[in-house]
């Protein structure tokens, strides 16, 4: 009672995926160069084109709160990512396609990561990762106590963590 109590508890963050392709390679990957932070929307861009065959520029972004696709129209979203490129690049880009996926709608993900606040990273969260007796351990981003959101990192240190504590 008291695990199940806890997870309804947590927090977690709301967020969406963004990938937007662009007709001029060149000029948004100079652009954006490794990435490209803003404080408007998108917050930054990443340019996954390096590894990629073709003539198409591949940009992403992560959404999260206040700028997440429910609060905004997708095209609206893409709209924000063309501007941005443009302003960058010097002038107007040609948007060859656009994607955006929300885990805080979908219904297995239902959130991007756990989003402890107060003091729930002593209460909550230690209470998560109990053992049931010693024969059933808990992992996942979820249960790693770090600062901020658990994240891949969290749930790999979780996993190292039960096998060390299944060994004692």
């Amino acid at each position: 009672a008291e695990k199940v109590r806890a997870l309804v508890t947590l927090r977690y963050g709301t967020g969406a995926g963004v990938a937007v392709q662009y007709g001029e390679r060149e000029r948004v990957s100079e652009a954006v160069r490794t990435a490209f932070f803003s404080d408007r929307i998108p917050k930054w861009l990443l340019d996954l084109s390096i590894d990629q065959l073709g003539d198409a520029a591949i940009v992403t972004t992560i959404l999260s709160a206040e700028s997440e696709p429910r609060a905004l129209a997708e095209e609206e979203v893409l709209g924000h990512v063309d501007s941005a490129l443009a302003e960058i690049a010097g002038s107007p880009v040609t948007r060859l396609g656009g994607a955006i996926v929300s885990w805080t709608d979908d219904p297995f993900a239902r959130c991007i990561a756990r989003a402890p606040i107060g003091d729930q990273r002593e209460t909550v969260l230690r209470e998560i990762k109990r053992p049931l007796a010693d024969r059933v351990f808990f992992t996942g981003e979820h249960t790693d106590e770090r600062p901020g959101p658990g994240g891949m990192d969290g749930a790999i240190r979780s996993g190292l963590r039960v096998v060390e504590d299944s060994c004692d």
